[in-house]
C-alpha cells in the first residue's frame, strides 16, 4: 500500500479498495492514504463508505483525506463526525471542514466549540467527572479538539466566528487557545478583534514599560519550576506572537501603540511580527491616501476639459 500511495495509478485501485477492507488497522490506514494520493475522484466512492469504520484512526484518517480532496459535496458527510464518540475523529472532522471551506459548516462549528447545544443542554466538548486525574486528561483532549475547531473557523474564515472565538477561545485561561484564536481571528480580518486581542498583550506591556531591568530577577527554585517558568514564558511568548501578527493583518491605525511597543519585546518572532505588521499599516494607509487623491485629480481634469477655453473666448469676440 505505501508502495502504490507513492507511485500507483488507477490500474493499482482494485487492490487498494480491497486492501481498505484489511483486517489490520495499519494496512486500512495505508490503503486510505494510497485512494488519497492516486485521486479522490476515483476512490471518493470507497472512502465515503469507510467514515463508518470501526477503527477511530481509520475514521479519522479518512476524514482528512476526504477534507484534502476539495470536493464540497461531502461535508454533508462530515458534519456528523463532529459527534463522533472519538476525540480524534471529531478533530479530524473539524480540520476536514476548515480546508474544504463551506461556510455550511460554521454553525455546527461554533456550536461544538461552545460546548452547547440548542436546547441548552451541557453537550459537545464540556467534560464532566468527578475524578480529577481523569478530568484533567479529558482535558487536554477537549483543549486539543477545542483548537481544531478554532483552526477550521479561521480558515473558512468566518466573520460570524467572531464573537465566540474571543469568548472561548482568546479570553481562555489555556495558552495554545489563546494563540491558536489570536492566528484564526487574524486571518478572518474583522475589526471587532481589535480590542481584545490588545487586551490580551496589554498587562504585559505596561509592566515591561515600567520595569527596571536591572533589578528584575526570576528565582526559579527547583530544576523543575525553572523548566516550568520557562515553558510558561514561551507559550506567553508565543500568545504574543499570534496576537500581533493577528493585528498586522486587520492593520488598523487603533493597534498603532501596541505594535509600537512590540517593537522592544524580549522574544525576537514577537519584534519581527511588530515590525511586518507596523509596515502592513503604513502600506495600508499610503494606499488609502493615494485612493482618496485619485479622484479629486479626476475630478480636475474634468473640470478642465469642460471649462470654456477662456483666450480663445477673447480671441472671437474681438474678430468682426
Amino acid at each position: 500500500m505505501e508502495v502504490f500511495s507513492a507511485i500507483g495509478g488507477p490500474d493499482q485501485l482494485l487492490a487498494v479498495n480491497e486492501a481498505v477492507n484489511d483486517s489490520e488497522p495499519i494496512v486500512r490506514l495505508a490503503a486510505v492514504d494510497a485512494l488519497q494520493k492516486i485521486g479522490e475522484r476515483t476512490g471518493g466512492k470507497t472512502l465515503l463508505q469507510k467514515l463508518g469504520d470501526p477503527d477511530p484512526h481509520v475514521r479519522a484518517a479518512v476524514t482528512r483525506a476526504l477534507g484534502r480532496s476539495g470536493d464540497k459535496t461531502v461535508v454533508p458527510k462530515l458534519l456528523p463526525l463532529l459527534h463522533d464518540d472519538n476525540g480524534f475523529v471529531r478533530s479530524a472532522a473539524a480540520e476536514a471542514l476548515g480546508k474544504l471551506g463551506d461556510r455550511s459548516a460554521v454553525p455546527a462549528l461554533i456550536t461544538l466549540l461552545s460546548g452547547v447545544e440548542a436546547s441548552g443542554d451541557d453537550a459537545g466538548l464540556v467534560v464532566k467527572t468527578k475524578n480529577d486525574l481523569l478530568a484533567d486528561k479529558l482535558k487536554l483532549t477537549e483543549i486539543e479538539q477545542k483548537a481544531a475547531i478554532i483552526v477550521a473557523l479561521g480558515e473558512m474564515p468566518a466573520p460570524e466566528a467572531v464573537d465566540p472565538l474571543i469568548k472561548y477561545g482568546l479570553k481562555s485561561e489555556n495558552l495554545n487557545l489563546q494563540a491558536t484564536a489570536a492566528y484564526s481571528l487574524g486571518q478572518i480580518g474583522d475589526r471587532r478583534a481589535i480590542n481584545p486581542l490588545q487586551d490580551v498583550v496589554r498587562d504585559y506591556y505596561n509592566t515591561l514599560a515600567q520595569m527596571d531591568p536591572t533589578g528584575f530577577v526570576i528565582n526559579p527554585g527547583t530544576p523543575s519550576a525553572a523548566e516550568n517558568q520557562q515553558v510558561n514564558r514561551e507559550q506567553k511568548a508565543r500568545v504574543r506572537a499570534a496576537v500581533v501578527w493577528a493585528l498586522g493583518q486587520i492593520a488598523d491605525p487603533a493597534a498603532r501603540q501596541t505594535l509600537n511597543r512590540a517593537l522592544n519585546d524580549g522574544n525576537s518572532l514577537v519584534r519581527d511580527n511588530a515590525a511586518e505588521a507596523l509596515a502592513k499599516l503604513q502600506e495600508k494607509q499610503e494606499r488609502e491616501q493615494r485612493a482618496a487623491v485619485k479622484p479629486s485629480k479626476a475630478l480636475l481634469n474634468e473640470r478642465s476639459a469642460t471649462a470654456p477655453d477662456k483666450s480663445r473666448s477673447a480671441s472671437v469676440a474681438r474678430t468682426p
